[in-house]
């Protein structure tokens, strides 16, 4: 009875079980790599060890069909070994956190971006105990929002001369050493909303020269210096210390704010309010509700 024939009409070649010379090999394998490629050295590891090699390579000859070989001079493809690169290498380039435009270094799990030559630095939510330490020196705004910081001073805003925006909203800061913010000379807006501060000492805010907009509100302090607030008196437009503890407000202080416009102290304990308006013509909203008001003083902001 006949014998069929194979199914794969291609058959392996079968070599003589003779093994040459380790120089003779490498002298009559063809090169993995093409003359024309530059060095792959730059290449990771990884990569290099994950191409086949040429002993890995299976001759097939068929009759019915020719050998397909691809000639040694053959260049590979550029654009492939720009792709290997690229996947391979680029990971590598990035930091931690998510960079947008020329930003030189980004903390951890934060956003930095450059945008209209203004670097912002967005931290917020990031679950930080503390302030970053490799803060971009020249970021114009930083958010801090939403994270457990406890305390702020030391160098934490050291040499951030142009830092414009600052939020340190709904942390758990209990502590201002003094002079924390005594580089911040173009900070215009400061907020320290939502924390666990219990007083404002007289040099907590000073260095803050060009400040017009201060939101401390949501806290619990039952002291504010009378000169907490000399740094800024002239530029401050908006003051908000609302859901606090305080008895007593530096009224000495505010009547000297000529450039404020809105001025919130509700919900406090307040039980008196001193003469103070008279002087500030560029007030446009008081808020004093639910504290403990009797009486009105004779102020000429009540007539108007």
């Amino acid at each position: 009875m006949p014998v069929p024939p194979p199914l794969n009409p291609c058959r392996q070649k079968h070599l003589p079980h003779t093994r040459p010379h380790p120089e003779q090999r490498a002298e009559h394998s063809p090169p993995l790599f093409p003359p024309s490629i530059p060095s792959l050295s730059f290449l990771p590891a990884l990569l290099v060890s994950s191409l086949p090699s040429s002993s890995q390579l299976v001759h097939c000859a068929c009759p019915r069909a020719p050998k397909r070989t691809l000639p040694e001079s053959a260049p590979f493809p550029a654009f492939h070994w720009l792709s290997l690169v690229t996947c391979c290498l680029l990971p590598s380039l990035i930091g931690a956190g998510e960079t947008w435009g020329m930003v030189s270094t980004c903390p951890f799990h934060c956003v930095c971006r450059n945008l209209s030559e203004s670097l912002s630095t967005l931290c917020a939510d990031k679950g930080l105990l503390f302030v970053p330490v490799n803060v971009d020196r020249r970021t114009v705004e930083l958010r801090l929002a939403d994270n457990y910081i406890t305390e702020v001073g030391g160098i934490d805003f050291a040499n951030m001369s142009g830092l414009v925006d600052l939020t340190l909203s709904r942390n758990t800061i209990n502590l201002i050493r003094p002079m924390t913010f005594g580089d911040l000379e173009s900070l215009r807006s400061l907020h320290l909303d939502g924390n666990r501060l219990i007083a404002v000492g007289p040099r907590d805010l000073a260095g803050l020269v060009n400040l017009q907009h201060l939101i401390i509100n949501n806290n619990q302090l039952i002291k504010v210096s009378v000169q907490a607030f000399d740094d800024f008196l002239l530029t401050l437009e908006d003051l908000d210390m609302s859901y606090n503890n305080l008895r007593r407000v530096p009224w000495e202080s505010i009547q000297n704010m000529a450039s404020l416009h809105t001025l919130n102290l509700d919900h406090n304990l307040i039980d008196f309010i001193a003469g103070v308006f008279g002087e500030l013509y560029k007030l446009a909203r008081l808020d004093m509700t639910s504290n403990r008001l009797r009486t009105l003083p004779p102020d000429p902001l009540f007539a108007r």
